[in-house]
């Protein structure tokens, strides 16, 4: 499937421009997959390519991403898991800059790539910019932070429009959301990737707080906004429970890799009590016993990598160049 031609060749004027790979991991997700990729082939820039890993797909997604001769296509022999599809394919990235996305984020924004390159500093890891549901005009999901009991799950709701109009072009964050993610190709070989020591809820909560170990900051870009098509999609039963059991064993090994030792002898606990009180909640709430088996699998999973969590332990908080965990104070941003 050929483009317009002033798309085809976005190599052309390597040396003008930076060259930007576009990572897109996909899994089943042909619907959205067609906006995706057409709204990624509207960008105007001169300069990028496009990358996208399947992880075992069972619909039509291979053959549909097969048409175009301009993608370059990896195909898993089975689904891998967020974390290993998304290193997979950076690792197979020839750009300085990657833009990381899932299969069902839309861009809005033709100029988002420059205007990304334009407020990169070395200082920075990842930048997001804001995720709204489809069709919404309001969003939480302007980056990552952390409280006393882990994750930050309750950031107020906001319009897209306060966040658009907010006087500064960045925010510092904790982290970025894994569905969008724009770094460096040179700080993410510093840092080390994702974690794939498990198949979900171990990205994103991890990198954001290991990029400030290595003296990096992470930041929100308040000057552009993406769709977020399936957002529908994983507050379906199946799927939440298939990634609730690997919640707790992920933010767990994420807390004791990556905190101080301070912080981890007295936040760890306050952690463990909020996800049982938060299980047992849910548990009777919905009438779902297979909520309280899915975490219980989810410690399994953490204990029987407890040993290799505290290697890893060793080995990030030797390299960390920052003494405070200086993520854990950042607040989410109050948009008046």
């Amino acid at each position: 499937m050929q483009l317009p031609s002033k798309q085809i060749d976005k190599t052309s004027n390597h040396g003008l421009e930076p060259l930007v790979s576009i990572i897109i991991l996909n899994f089943n997700g042909l619907d959205y997959l067609k906006r995706t990729i057409d709204s990624v082939f509207k960008i105007d820039y001169s300069n990028y390519e496009v990358i996208i890993v399947d992880n075992g797909s069972t619909d039509e997604s291979i053959h549909y991403i097969e048409k175009y001769d301009n993608i370059k296509l990896i195909k898993n022999k089975k689904n891998l898991g967020f974390s290993q599809g998304k290193n997979i394919g950076i690792d197979h990235a020839r750009g300085e800059f990657i833009l990381s996305i899932d299969n069902d984020i839309s861009l809005t924004d033709d100029q988002l790539l420059n205007k990304l390159l334009n407020i990169y500093s070395n200082e920075y890891a990842f930048i997001q910019v804001p995720l709204l549901d489809s069709n919404s005009k309001v969003t939480n999901d302007y980056g990552i932070y952390f409280s006393l009991y882990g994750l930050h799950w309750h950031k107020k709701t906001v319009s897209i429009d306060k966040i658009l109009n907010y006087p500064e072009d960045t925010i510092e964050i904790a982290g970025p959301t894994g569905a969008f993610m724009f770094f460096n190709k040179h700080v993410w070989d510093k840092i080390g990737g994702f974690d794939q020591s498990q198949l979900f809820h171990l990205d994103d909560i991890d990198i954001g707080p290991r990029a400030y170990l290595f003296g990096y900051k992470n930041m929100l870009y308040t000057k552009s906004f993406v769709y977020n098509l399936g957002s529908e999609r994983s507050r379906e039963s199946k799927i939440y429970l298939d990634y609730y059991k690997y919640q707790f064993s992920g933010h767990a090994r994420s807390i004791i890799k990556n905190y101080n030792k301070f912080n981890l002898i007295f936040r760890f606990p306050i952690f463990v009590t909020f996800q049982i009180l938060k299980t047992i909640k849910y548990a009777i709430k919905y009438r779902e016993i297979r909520i309280a088996i899915a975490f219980f699998a989810s410690i399994s999973v953490f204990v029987r990598k407890l040993n290799n969590s505290f290697k890893q332990r060793a080995m990030l908080q030797s390299k960390r160049v920052v003494k405070d965990d200086l993520y854990l104070k950042l607040k989410p941003e109050i948009f008046n």
